[in-house]
C-alpha cells in the first residue's frame, strides 16, 4: 500500500467514526425533546388536574355546611309551622 492509499482508508475510518458518532448525538438529542415534551405534558396534567380539583373542593366543602344549614332551618321551619298551626287553632 502507498501512503496516499493508506491515509485514504484512514480518511474514510474516520469520516465512518465521525458519522457513527454524529448519529449517536442525533439520537440522543431526539430521545432528550421527546424526553422534555412529556415532561411538559406531565406538567400541564397536573396544573389542569390541579385547576379542576380546587373548584370541585371548594364546592364539595360548601355543599356540606349548606346541607347542615337546611338541616337547621329545616327544625326551625317546623317550628313556625306548628306554631301557625296553633295559633290558627286557637283563635277559632
Amino acid at each position: 500500500m502507498n501512503r496516499s492509499s493508506k491515509e485514504t482508508e484512514e480518511q474514510s475510518a474516520t469520516s465512518e467514526q465521525l458519522q457513527a458518532m454524529q448519529a449517536l448525538v442525533d439520537e440522543h438529542t431526539r430521545a432528550l425533546f421527546q424526553a422534555e415534551k412529556l415532561a411538559s405534558m406531565g406538567l400541564l396534567a397536573a396544573g389542569v388536574a390541579h385547576e379542576i380539583k380546587n373548584p370541585v373542593g371548594f364546592i364539595s366543602t360548601n355543599l356540606e355546611i349548606l346541607d347542615e344549614y337546611i338541616h337547621s332551618y329545616q327544625g326551625v321551619l317546623v317550628q313556625m309551622l306548628t306554631l301557625i298551626a296553633s295559633l290558627k287553632t286557637a283563635s277559632k
